[in-house]
């Protein structure tokens, strides 16, 4: 079974860097902390505010995951969250709010 990380758009190319594991847990740390679903968002967005910054203006759309439709998922605008320590956080303190729904 091929996995959806193996799966490629037409056009869509992987950029492999190698980095330190102290780096990984480092971006790890502030993929958790700004509220990101995966690091390949997160740095698509770093890369695309450093190139904003340097004077060279590219639409949001183009940092975004090309699509996968026909693969199994679609294209779409990150939606903010909440980092995941408050999340929890508010779970543990309402107790039993979590019943299923009829």
């Amino acid at each position: 079974m091929t996995s959806m990380a193996t799966l490629r758009t037409p056009g869509q190319k992987l950029l492999p860097i190698p980095a330190s594991e102290q780096f990984i847990e480092e971006l790890d740390s502030g993929v958790r902390e700004c509220g990101y679903a995966s690091r390949a968002q997160f740095i698509r967005d770093a890369i695309r505010d450093k190139l904003v910054a340097m004077g060279r203006p590219m639409p949001r759309e183009l940092a975004l995951a090309p699509s996968r439709l026909g693969k199994g998922g679609k294209r779409r605008l990150p939606l903010p969250r909440a980092p995941k320590g408050k999340a929890k956080a508010k779970a543990k303190a309402k107790p039993g709010k979590a019943k299923a729904r009829k």
